[in-house]
């Protein structure tokens, strides 16, 4: 259903204001001004003639009626085909309708004529104290000028879908080498074998926008052989040495006689190594458009619990206490280097801002984490930009990247990340992870 209404509104964009709409606005605005002076001078031809025609009937007419009238003025020829003579006193013409009693001598003119309304073309002539009135019904003439208006409506009616078809048409030819190369464009994956763009028409200006997109992707495959050999090479030049630390460290915990300090040193230096080597798996992780190909699965309790274990000896210092209340064991595919980072920015920026006394509230249940702190809540202002990339609130040597870094991280795995003053005053934010996840 989703994807029937993208479709729809595809082509209702296409139709709007695109390449097609107007190609077709611009042959639809030729074919209609050519067919409206079609139309108007067809329109006019009508009238004249109708008119010219009118004209000469009835002059000839009315002289032959006039002739008549001279040879024997008490008869009235009678009324043959569509014409009618009749004779008035020309000064009795006031009780004449008025479209007759209108009528100039030997102009003749168009008038509708009762009691049925009817149009008519009349000419009037006075002749030895009385007037003429030669009547023509030209109902035929109408029927016939409507009819031929039809025809003409009609053939414009064709012509002008004729017009949307080959516009159709013609836009497809028009359109096809660019769909064409923006399918060519979309398959096209930097890095990998493909053929050359530039190829795909002769169209000249279709040619110079295909081989404008080949120089752009062949700087995407340098940019992208670049990034797979960083990744590459950070991944077996860093992995190796962390490694050999954390043997190293771990192998060290273990030596007889080792005093409190050192010991306390040495899980610092475990601590931070372990860090460091989830940090290091997860941006190579992200690095990777499908993440290395590896499918990963993560248990966040296990994970928040050693998070929290370690900043609670971090800060036992300075006695500020993490709560952690597990109330579910969600499994999410992630990298557990992924809940790791999240958990220890989240914890160490409301740390950063809690009030010693009351310490770090973390909680976990099937669909969400949340940490809250109870130090100042942050202003509408700090609130609008605290996941932009080198924001901080605090006056010292922070980058403001731990919040950007996890709002990257739910972006990437489809999660969310929100914050909200807390009840009872400091923050509250809060990681719910993707639904499917959630079950």
């Amino acid at each position: 259903m989703e994807s029937a209404i993208d479709s729809f509104k595809t082509i209702l964009a296409d139709l709007y204001g695109g390449l097609r709409a107007r190609f077709l606005l611009a042959t639809l605005v030729l074919v209609l001004v050519v067919l409206g002076g079609f139309v108007y001078a067809i329109d006019r031809y009508l009238e004249l003639a109708e008119s010219q025609s009118i004209e000469v009937y009835l002059v000839h007419n009315m002289d032959w009626f006039e002739h008549a009238y001279r040879l024997n003025s008490s008869a009235t020829p009678p009324p043959r085909h569509d014409l009618r003579y009749f004779v008035v006193p020309t000064d009795e013409i006031s009780r004449l309708p008025e479209a007759l009693r209108t009528l100039e001598p030997d102009v003749p003119r168009e008038r509708r004529l009762p009691p049925d309304n009817i149009e008519a073309a009349a000419i009037r002539r006075d002749v030895d104290g009385h007037s003429l009135f030669l009547v023509q019904s030209i109902q035929r003439i109408e029927t016939l000028e409507a009819h031929l208006a039809v025809v003409a409506w009609s053939l414009a009616g064709g012509a002008l879908l004729l017009a949307i078809v080959l516009g159709i048409w013609l836009s497809n030819l028009v359109i096809r080498p660019v769909r064409r190369l923006a399918g060519d464009i979309r398959a096209a994956i930097p890095g990998a074998p493909r053929g050359a763009i530039s190829t795909i028409s002769r169209d000249p200006s279709i040619r110079q926008i295909a081989e404008s997109f080949e120089d752009v992707l062949i700087r995407f495959d340098a940019f992208a052989a670049r990034e797979r050999h960083f990744t590459e090479d950070a991944s077996h030049e860093l992995r190796t040495p962390l490694a050999v630390i954390l043997n190293a460290a771990e192998l060290m915990t273990g030596e007889p006689g080792l005093d409190a300090r050192s010991a306390a040193r040495l899980k610092r230096i475990l601590t931070a190594g372990r860090h460091m080597r989830d940090m290091i798996e997860l941006l190579l992780y992200l690095a990777r458009e499908d993440g290395g190909g590896q499918a990963h699965q993560a248990n966040v309790a296990d994970i928040l619990a050693h998070v929290c274990s370690d900043f609670q000896d971090e800060w036992g210092t300075v006695s500020l206490r993490v709560h952690l209340d597990i109330r579910a064991r969600p499994i999410v595919n992630a990298p557990a280097g992924a809940i790791a980072s999240i958990a220890a920015n989240l914890i160490r920026n409301a740390g950063e801002h809690a009030a010693s006394a009351r310490g770090v509230d973390v909680t976990l249940t099937r669909a969400s984490l949340t940490v809250r702190d109870y130090g100042a809540a942050p202003t509408q202002t700090e609130r609008s930009h605290m996941f932009d990339r080198n924001f901080s609130t605090r006056n010292t040597a922070g980058k403001g990247l731990g919040l950007n870094i996890c709002s990257r991280i739910c972006t990437h795995f489809n999660w969310t990340l929100g914050h909200k003053p807390a009840d009872g005053g400091g923050s509250l934010f809060e990681v719910r992870f993707a639904p499917a996840e959630a079950e």
